[in-house]
């Protein structure tokens, strides 16, 4: 019984072999609290994303000041975006330019560090293909070599 039970649930856990990686963004501001907006999704097929991304900022008080918009008093932030990216943009943060969030990309490039990896959910899950594996094994092993009462 139970090894049907691991052997299902490796079953569903290899299933995800499309590109999927983590999408959206993370925030703690203090004072302030956090905001998650992080989704675990399949990056759209019709562009033929290769590579999820990550990007994490940290900024102090100090370094806030150069960020437009921060309400005042804030201590500190940090912030995390993933996402998908597509194969023939560049895993760095542009040289000149605006962010989407009104930030020239000079000043984030001293605040903020950019990784790139490829397969399935690398910027940040659990690994989902290798929990599917070992719940196969574990399946196995328990359906020929465990005696069940």
């Amino acid at each position: 019984m139970y090894a049907i039970v691991l052997l299902l649930l490796a079953v569903l856990l290899r299933a995800t072999n499309a590109l999927e990686c983590w999408q959206g963004m993370t925030e703690i501001t203090t004072p302030g609290g956090t905001i998650n907006l992080m989704a675990f999704k399949k990056c759209p097929a019709h562009l033929a994303f290769t590579h999820c991304t990550k990007i994490s900022c940290s900024m102090d008080e100090e370094a806030l000041k150069e960020i437009p918009d921060i309400p005042p008093g804030t201590k500190s932030q940090t912030g995390t975006a993933k996402g998908c990216l597509l194969p023939m943009a560049e895993c760095e943060l542009p040289e000149e330019g605006i962010s989407p969030t009104g930030v020239p990309y000079k000043t984030l490039k001293k605040y903020c560090k950019m990784s790139c990896c490829e397969g399935n959910g690398c910027n940040g899950t659990l690994g989902l293909g290798s929990l599917g594996t070992v719940a196969a094994i574990m399946a196995l092993f328990s359906a020929f070599f465990v005696r069940w009462n």
